[in-house]
């Protein structure tokens, strides 16, 4: 058996493990954080050991997060490039790490994201969302580059365009909300691999309003709610995980698709727990903060 069916073949048993919709639903209606960890406690023992805080709750299902793709990475080093970017996606720790090192002149430290002038005008504005932009932009194309290499790309590709067309839809709107330069604010932009037309980016990209940027991409029922489309976005990609998953059953693909499920339970997971902390009804929760 090759290091990567095995690989595969873990993930599989741990998807079995993974809740379901049902489950869920059932976590939201939690009296408060204390009743929302017992019922995790099958599933997530580990959590017993933290307070009923969202924040140390978030913390502690991150690390479990990461410590599965160490599992992973341990058992198919080959391909711990990859593997390392899928733990990589949740950048905001990271931007603001960045912005901090560069008000105290501690840029040059950031040397695996190789600070470049670009890099340092996208810095310049102190805006978080934006540096995220970068780090993520960086991110994907390495990722795409690392799927070829390992012959996955065509596989994988719908999934990775949706990733594309949710990044460039989040950075214009991060852009135009923090006026940011529009030609530093096209070169985030990802031109191929994405399903929105290039021409349609570009037209978005001359607005300085966002609602007016949404209405030309086509997301207008996004206007009064910018914050769903993250979560919309994850909606869209469950399918195509799915299939993924099916499709290179034993596989690259299926240890990817596996990762990408596990980070939106923990996504889901961590909105139920602030939701809970801030008095959210059920039903809302339901209805606004979960896939």
């Amino acid at each position: 058996m090759s290091d990567v069916v095995y690989t595969a073949i873990k993930a599989s048993a741990k998807r079995s493990r993974m809740l379901s919709e049902r489950q869920l639903i059932e976590l939201t209606s939690s009296r408060d954080l204390n009743e929302l960890i017992s019922k995790l406690r099958g599933i997530y023992p580990e959590l017993t050991e933290v307070k009923p805080d969202s924040k140390i709750i978030e913390e502690k299902l991150l690390e479990l997060f990461y410590n599965e793709i160490n599992e992973f990475i341990k058992i198919v080093p080959y391909y711990k490039d990859l593997l390392e970017l899928l733990k990589q996606e949740l950048e905001e720790e990271i931007a603001k790490t960045v912005i901090e090192k560069y008000k105290k002149g501690l840029l040059s430290e950031i040397i695996e994201l190789k600070p470049n002038e670009e890099f340092k005008k996208i810095i310049e504005y102190e805006v978080p969302g934006v540096t995220i932009s970068f780090i993520a932009k960086n991110r994907i194309l390495k990722f795409i580059k690392l799927a070829k290499k390992y012959d996955i790309y065509n596989k994988i590709k719908d999934y990775i365009s949706l990733k594309i067309d949710e990044y460039n839809i989040l950075t214009i709107i991060r852009g135009i909300k923090n006026n940011i330069r529009k030609d530093i604010l096209t070169s985030l932009i990802i031109l191929e691999g994405g399903k929105i037309d290039r021409k349609i980016l570009f037209e978005a990209l001359k607005e300085e309003n966002i609602d007016k940027a949404l209405s030309i991409l086509g997301m207008e029922k996004y206007k009064d709610n910018q914050r769903a489309i993250e979560r919309d976005f994850e909606k869209k990609l469950i399918p195509i995980l799915k299939k993924i998953y099916y499709e290179d059953y034993v596989g690259l693909g299926e240890i990817i698709a596996y990762i990408e499920m596990k980070k939106i339970e923990i996504k889901n997971i961590i909105r139920i727990a602030i939701s809970i902390e801030r008095g959210i009804t059920p039903s809302t929760i339901v209805q606004e903060f979960i896939i």
